[in-house]
Formats: C-alpha cells, structure tokens, sequence
C-alpha cells in the first residue's frame, strides 16, 4: 500500500504560474513519489485565493469579517481521502489581507490539532516572498521564522530558495507579477519537499503514534485507567469535528450522544501525559 497526501492552500498549491500544469510542485511531485512505487498519490485541493480560514475544519465559525472554511478544499475534505499526510500551502494571502502573525499562526495550529486528531501528521510550509508594502513583508518574515521554530521537522521552508537577502522575489523565480511563480519557481518548492522525505517522516509518525487498542468497541465509551490525576479529555469524529470535552480524572464513562455510529478519536493528556486513541462506536 503507498502513501498518499492531501495538498490545501492557494494558488502556489494550485499550480498557477506553470506552464504546462505538469511543471507544478505538486505535479511534480506526484510524478516523483509514483515512480518510486506507482500506488503512491498527492491529491491537490489548491485554489487560487484561498486564506487560511478557508482551510480550517468545516462547522468552525470565524471572527467578524474572516472567511468561513471552503469545504470542498479544507483539512476536512481533505482528511475524507484518509490520507497518509497532509501540506498546506498558503504562503502570502493572508498578509495581503493584512492579517497578523499570532492570528495565522493560530489557524496553523488549528489545522495541526485537526490533523492529529484524525491520526495524520500535517505539514506546513512557510511564507514566499512577496511584492508587498514593508508592514506586510514584516509580517511574512515574522511568520515564517515562527513557523520553522514552531513546527520543526513538521514545516517545509518554502522562503529561503525563492527570496532575496532583503525578502523580495527572486526574479529568476518569478512569473512577472511579484506574487506567482514560474516553471523554475516551482521546481525550487518541489526539490525542498523531494529533499525532506516525507514518506519516512509518515513512518516516524506511525511508529510514534502506534498505541495499543485499550478503547472496546461498543455503543458507549469508556476510558480506562490509563493515567492518574486530572486529564483533559476530546473526542473528535472521523472527520475530525469536536463531539465531547471534559477535565476528568479516569476511568471515564462519557455519557452524551456524540454521532451517529463510526470512529472517533480520542484525545487524552495530562501532567507529562498524553495519547490519541481510537474507538469505534457501534450503535
């Protein structure tokens, strides 16, 4: 069985700038990761546009005069193609929207949690270089050094290979509007994923995150033992939408409807504790 991966974010996602489509990053890098074994895939939900609102899980309900989730191109659609990973791209939008660095990095997290909940490691590449007044390059810079910090071996750096020492689009790279990239362009982003490996990274997560099915199947849940002192407790669906929280000590019963029968993922952590399990509802 391959490995398949899910690409969200804007336009640098969705390919504009190459010509033909097949010179893309993501093109290319599924052409790439099917040579090695042809079951492998990268399913492209990119779109011209898009910020980082619109990627978040459909049912989440934005601030005041923040786009609501697209859900025909977020973390949830995406996470109905049971992927092996998931990338988001969305390098420059939100900054032309004028929008903050904490505020991005918030939405960034919120698709981490999403990603993790569902059992699937995320990744998220960093701001390109811009044709922006200096507030927005500020915040572009900003974010893409919290983001490398923040996320680690989770964060593809997408800046350093397209920008100038003083943040500008390197002409080479750029299709001529300050915004977009070429065919060379694109060939830069699709070396820096080629060269993180993410197929071995998936298998580090699987390894990491293996648990031992402690949850029985059943109509209702119930948590064992399997730590002591208070933990917090979330469930999610399979589509990754929050059905139940609570701070708790274990064993605990919970005892509200939390969907229609399926499996749901189970979040615990605590003091030095933390785990995410499965469980599948019957009835």
């Amino acid at each position: 069985m391959g490995v398949r991966f899910a690409v969200i974010g804007s336009s640098t996602a969705a390919g504009h700038g190459a010509d033909p489509p097949e010179q893309s990053w993501v093109n290319r890098y599924r052409t790439y990761l099917k040579s090695l074994d042809p079951a492998n895939n990268v399913i492209n939900l990119g779109l011209g546009g898009q910020q980082t609102f619109h990627l978040l899980p459909t049912g989440y309900k934005p601030p005041p005069y923040r786009p609501l989730p697209d859900p025909e191109r977020n973390i949830t659609k995406a996470l109905s193609f049971t992927p092996s990973g998931i990338i988001v791209n969305a390098p420059s939008n939100d900054a032309a929207a004028f929008y903050g660095v904490e505020e991005q990095l918030a939405n960034f997290d919120y698709l981490m949690a999403a990603g993790k909940a569902a059992g699937v490691p995320v990744w998220i590449c960093t701001t390109q270089p811009r044709i922006f007044k200096a507030e927005q390059i500020d915040i572009q810079v900003q974010l893409r050094d919290a983001i490398l910090n923040r996320y680690g071996r989770w964060a593809l750096n997408f800046w350093d290979c397209l920008a100038t020492p003083d943040h500008l689009p390197r002409p080479e790279y750029d299709l001529g509007d300050g915004t977009h990239l070429n065919n060379d362009g694109h060939a830069q982003l699709y070396e820096v994923v080629v060269t993180h490996n993410l197929p071995a990274l998936f298998q580090q997560w699987q390894t990491a995150h293996r648990q031992s099915a402690v949850l029985q199947a059943g109509s209702t849940l119930l948590i064992p033992e399997l730590t002591t002192g208070e933990v917090f407790v979330e469930v999610y669906n399979a589509v990754t939408e929050l059905r139940y929280r609570a701070v708790t000590t274990l064993p605990h019963m919970v005892q509200r409807p939390l969907g229609p029968p399926g499996t749901f993922w189970v979040k615990i952590s605590g003091n030095g504790y933390y785990r995410l399990l499965s469980w599948v509802k019957t009835g």
